[in-house]
């Protein structure tokens, strides 16, 4: 039990705070992909993490890893 006297106690707002910051994950590399043009998915591979994980296209901040990756393949989209 956590009790504390009122005099010890912080306001805090009742209204959702905007976020401050945004996350961003720096890419390691890029894996696979999936999907149709305009619509791809990447099977992304994050610095500092060890699963990798599908992102749309959209949620690529910046979009040179995945310049990268098709000319890996042969391509480029």
């Amino acid at each position: 039990d956590r009790r504390a006297p009122p005099d010890q106690l912080k306001l805090v707002s009742k209204t959702k705070r905007q976020r401050d910051y945004e996350i961003i994950y720096v890419v390691d590399y890029i894996i696979d992909h999936r999907g149709e043009s305009g619509t791809y998915e990447y099977y992304t591979k994050f610095k500092g993490y060890d699963m990798p994980e599908w992102n749309a296209e959209q949620n690529f901040v910046d979009t040179q890893c995945i310049t990268d990756y098709w000319k890996s393949k042969g391509r480029s989209e």
